[in-house]
């Protein structure tokens, strides 16, 4: 039989707490995480949503892969009026965007992982390429339209858009 000594109860106990506390804060962190993947899996499953910014709304495909990221725009002849895709990055950061193999300028906009503007990007021209364009703070969701498209509709930094 083996005998602990009231100290090397208390150690145990508190080493049990400790690791607890741990449990319980990773537990909350993955929580958090998973709600906000929650509130983008329908828009992430169905390839294309609607974005929203006061009353204009935008019909976007979802750019959320690495493929898909890599590709976006690059070798498609258009982009029907009004419409724009949507990228999507798993943390915000600065993403360098850039206009290799595009037939058609564009306009940039940036968001934090709020979805508020943080940087435009208006006229990247086909002749940009290789400049690579990037944010002035960390984004998480970039969103390519037409040239032209933010000036037209008035989108300024700190506006905030939605699903």
């Amino acid at each position: 039989m083996v005998f602990m000594t009231n100290k090397k109860i208390s150690h145990i106990h508190y080493a049990i707490f400790i690791l607890l506390v741990i449990g319980a804060a990773l537990s909350g962190l993955l929580f958090l995480h998973m709600e906000k993947a929650h509130k983008l899996s329908p828009l992430i499953q169905q390839g294309q949503t609607v974005l929203r910014v006061d009353s204009l709304q935008i019909p976007v495909t979802i750019a959320n892969t690495d493929q898909s990221r890599q590709q976006g725009l690059s070798g498609t002849p258009s982009l029907p009026p009004a419409n724009g895709m949507f990228f999507i990055f798993d943390t915000p950061s600065t993403y360098g965007f850039w206009m290799k193999d595009m037939q058609y300028p564009l306009d940039m906009i940036w968001m934090d992982s709020n979805m508020n503007i943080v940087t435009i990007t208006t006229h990247a021209t086909v002749d940009s390429y290789p400049k690579i364009f990037y944010p002035t703070a960390p984004a998480q969701y970039v969103l390519e339209v037409n040239d032209g498209f933010s000036t037209r509709h008035g989108l300024q930094v700190g506006q905030h858009f939605s699903f």
